[in-house]
């Protein structure tokens, strides 16, 4: 779906995740849309996460208007792995949806419906099984093609990772055991494109690990230039970003 709202240069995308580095929001507009009529969800457990994955990008390249698809390991659920495709709409649209992705995609999963359904979703949005536990936690973007390599490579190196993988895979939740560097040698390392963010770890690990993925040399004089710009005497979480600390002199220089 396509909206033409932006003229110019879009600095709603921009703003969002730049963590208050490049300026303060006074006022936000949030645009809302009505609850759906009807929710399914289609849900497998005990698939491989390269089976599952498969599964997903199918029913995300149908033409079935899917608007969930998920995929927790079995680590992650504490018993099978849980793979969950969702459609939403009318009612009648929901449920000659489901009957075609059972048909041709996801063949002799269950469905669930209503608050069930709702409720599955919400452990998935909120990584629910990472919460309250002595973990590190990534936030992980990769192609969703190349997400079950990825794991496969993580796991090679460190023992009990647990996953969650949402947009089909382009999305990882990674829980780490505690380690001094929070896993990142291995969580980056396996990276053969895409970005690792370090959402929470101990204060020691965060001394130590940048949050953000270190960017490429290209990248970071973008990043420093543009960051310039808004922020020319470097007074807006300063450091926080990868690179923030090399707009200093800038920032003399105008002073």
């Amino acid at each position: 779906r396509v909206m033409k709202n932006v003229t110019g240069y879009d600095l709603v995308k921009l703003m969002a995740g730049s963590h208050g580095t490049l300026g303060v929001l006074s006022e936000v507009s949030l645009k809302v849309m009505a609850i759906p009529q009807a929710e399914a969800t289609l849900v497998a457990r005990g698939l491989d996460a390269a089976t599952a994955l498969a599964a997903l990008r199918g029913a995300l390249a149908s033409p079935y208007d899917v608007s969930g698809a998920a995929y927790s390991d079995a680590a992650a659920t504490g018993g099978e792995s849980e793979t969950r495709v969702r459609v939403e709409g009318l009612a009648g649209s929901v449920a000659y949806r489901i009957k075609r992705l059972r048909e041709r995609v996801c063949a002799g999963w269950e469905v669930t419906r209503h608050d069930e359904s709702a409720a599955g979703w919400r452990a998935v949005r909120d990584a629910t099984a990472l919460a309250g536990t002595d973990e590190a936690v990534w936030r992980v973007s990769v192609m969703p093609g190349a997400a079950p390599g990825y794991l496969d490579r993580v796991r090679a190196t460190i023992p009990g990772v647990r996953a969650i993988c949402d947009w089909g895979g382009g999305l990882i939740w990674l829980g780490v055991p505690d380690s001094a560097d929070a896993g990142a040698t291995a969580v980056r390392g396996a990276l053969s494109g895409g970005h690792a963010t370090l959402v929470r770890a101990t204060e020691a690990a965060r001394a130590e690990v940048p949050m953000f993925q270190p960017q490429a040399p290209g990248v970071a004089r973008l990043a420093r230039a543009l960051t310039g710009r808004f922020d020319p005497r470097g007074i807006l979480n300063p450091g926080l970003m990868q690179g923030d600390a090399a707009i200093a002199p800038l920032a003399e220089r105008r002073a």
